[in-house]
């Protein structure tokens, strides 16, 4: 009797435990997406090892991963143009 109460809350453990993991394979963090924007801030600054790299992980980013770095390059260099333009103005 104790063996089956044993493996009876086991089991009902294991299934709760599930129950609140969440869906599988949904990140808001792509790990290879903020790998390529680490290595493009090191090939930004002159690694020449950086550069092939960004070069390597850009090949095996996904359709949709491409359009989120691209959205993020963008985006910077958007507010890098509006800084030197402010910069402009005030001089």
């Amino acid at each position: 009797m104790k063996k089956l109460f044993i493996i009876l809350l086991t089991t009902t453990a294991l299934i709760s435990f599930k129950s609140y993991a969440g869906p599988t394979g949904v990140s808001p963090h792509d790990p290879l997406v903020e790998s390529y924007i680490t290595i493009s801030k090191l090939a930004d600054s002159g690694n020449v090892n950086a550069i092939k790299n960004k070069i390597v992980i850009y090949s095996f980013l996904s359709a949709g991963q491409k359009d989120t770095v691209q959205a993020l390059t963008n985006i910077k260099y958007e507010k890098l143009a509006m800084l030197k333009a402010v910069k402009i103005r005030k001089q």
